[in-house]
């Protein structure tokens, strides 16, 4: 039902590559809403539904973003300090009020033209973040390409 698009190719960096699912999920495509989900990002289904309700009741919102629970090493252990101020991406983007959309940085989808994204956000909708639930090494490596990925959106001191 061509439902699945699968894109195997190699990207220059991470921006790159959600520039290419960018271009692919527009309005004139079909797409009434883009939701911004990476791998290692679960919600459970009482945030689920919350999210459904979130669409259907307010399709005069630009976009949502929520909460997160960050663990660190193991499920056991979760993030402090930043991580629980921080209060998410641009998640859910309405399309037909936003149109297309693209990344400046991979963590920050923005308007075609480069404006910000208006958007609630929704404290009491969260998911659960592993993506530092890995061996020390692999967290290394991902603060590393953090370091060596300029951004606005954040200062290396």
């Amino acid at each position: 039902q061509k439902k699945i698009v699968v894109i195997s190719r190699k990207f220059a960096n991470k921006t790159e590559q959600r520039n290419v699912y960018a271009d692919m999920i527009t309005k004139e495509n079909g797409y009434d809403w883009l939701w911004v989900l990476d791998g290692d990002e679960v919600f459970d289904n009482e945030n689920l539904r919350k999210i459904e309700h979130l669409i259907f009741a307010n399709d005069n919102v630009p976009a949502f973003c929520w909460n997160f629970i960050d663990f660190f090493g193991d499920f056991a252990h979760r993030s402090r300090g930043v991580w629980e101020q921080f209060t998410g991406r641009k998640s859910l983007i309405n399309l037909n009020i936003c149109g297309k959309i693209k990344h400046d940085i991979h963590t920050l989808p923005i308007l075609w033209n480069g404006g910000d994204i208006p958007a609630v956000f929704c404290k009491d909708i969260f998911f659960f973040h592993y993506s530092y639930a890995r061996s020390d090494e692999k967290i290394k490596q991902k603060i590393q390409y953090y370091i060596d990925t300029p951004s606005d959106f954040y200062e290396v001191i």
